[in-house]
């Protein structure tokens, strides 16, 4: 029971997808950073699933693109690109380590998030709109898990920040050798999958640069939370996730755009 409320906690926290709810104690939570690269899976397969059909459909480009850059905000509620901006405002405010914590609670939005929105979704809608449904699917799914697993390893792997809140809550009652270990299997079937079909011939060899982009942005995330805030905390986790997965898709656009 407690694996089955762990996946139904991590896909009600993480993502707006219609789950049974369950209460809340460190027994049940054990293993949510465990499903949290699923949560990230079934994300990539919709956005797949959106590309394939608003091509199929034949919609203007544009607004397929619009579509594809919007569909995470509904799917998650928003709540990476929230940590997101909250990160973005802390480390532009060139303030002390507690005043960026502070910073990260603040409920009140800054020019340097709204900045750093505007950047995100217009590098994220440039992007879509390079793609279209030639590109081989995995190449869509897999940053989705990947940006997960590399989100969840750095709340098991560094300290928490601040010592509370919900990241803190799952990280701290982690089966920590489980949830890791299972976290890395995920991480090397989405590489072994770019990997295997790359080596056939049937992606680019360059397409294995989607994964590398996405775990050196993961990299940064998790070094620049470190650095600056002395450990990780939920907002921070979002901004890694958020920068991991846009560097995937950046790159992906790169090596695929005109294929």
């Amino acid at each position: 029971m407690g694996l089955i409320r762990s996946f139904f906690i991590a896909f009600s926290m993480y993502s707006r997808v219609p789950v049974p709810r369950v209460r809340w104690d460190e027994k049940d939570c054990r293993f949510v950073l465990l499903f949290f690269p699923l949560v990230g899976l079934l994300e990539g397969f919709l956005q797949w699933g959106l590309l394939s059909t608003s091509a199929a459909l034949q919609l203007p480009v544009l607004l397929r693109a619009a579509l594809l850059t919007a569909f995470p905000f509904f799917y998650t509620g928003g709540i990476h690109l929230d940590g997101f901006l909250d990160t973005v405002d802390a480390l532009g405010s060139w303030r002390s380590r507690t005043e960026r914590l502070a910073i990260l609670k603040d409920v009140h939005t800054g020019s340097f998030a709204v900045l750093a929105c505007v950047l995100l979704c217009l590098l994220q809608f440039s992007a879509w709109a390079s793609l279209d449904s030639e590109v081989p699917g995995g190449l869509i799914v897999i940053p989705f898990l990947l940006s997960r697993s590399f989100s969840a390893m750095s709340l098991l792997l560094l300290p928490n920040a601040r010592g509370e809140g919900s990241a803190y809550q799952f990280s701290s009652a982690a089966s920590r050798h489980i949830t890791a270990g299972g976290v890395i299997l995920f991480s090397l079937a989405g590489l072994c999958y770019v990997s295997l079909f790359s080596a056939r011939g049937r992606y680019p060899a360059y397409s294995l640069l989607i994964p590398l982009a996405s775990f050196l942005a993961a990299l940064y995330g998790a070094l620049r939370a470190r650095v600056a805030f002395g450990g990780m905390t939920g907002d921070l986790a979002g901004f890694l996730l958020t920068v991991s997965e846009s560097a995937a898709l950046a790159v992906t656009a790169l090596a695929f755009h005109g294929q």
